[in-house]
């Protein structure tokens, strides 16, 4: 499925679904050429890399429900998804930490040179 096409089958929008492409939530998803102009600019994720990252496609929702392991089946790939993406957060946010602690040490040289 292209975003548009993802987007609309599971009611998400194109951001999230490409905030999610960008943490490597769909590791199946490639580059297509689309409009047959030769340009590969157009993602495509296959519908079960969705599933895999919890989101919920036409039909799925009435099979998951049906039984307690579907639930849990469903459950499970939701909290997969999600540690995915914490540990996405959390390397963005050691990153910053870095750079915020480097701009300290450099605002405190230039404070201790100042006076």
């Amino acid at each position: 499925m292209t975003l548009s096409e993802a987007a609309a089958a599971t009611g998400a929008s194109r951001v999230t679904l490409r905030r999610r492409l960008d943490a490597h939530a769909f590791p199946h998803a490639f580059r297509s050429d689309a409009d047959g102009k030769g340009r590969k600019d157009t993602w495509r994720i296959p519908v079960s890399d969705l599933r895999a990252a919890g989101f919920v496609l036409p039909g799925q929702e009435r099979r998951a429900a049906a039984t307690p392991a579907g639930r849990v089946v469903e459950l499970e790939s939701r909290v997969a998804a999600l540690e995915q993406e914490v540990a996405v957060w959390r390397a963005l946010a050691e990153e910053r930490e870095g750079h915020l602690a480097d701009l300290r040490q450099v605002l405190g040289l230039r404070a201790a040179h100042d006076t």
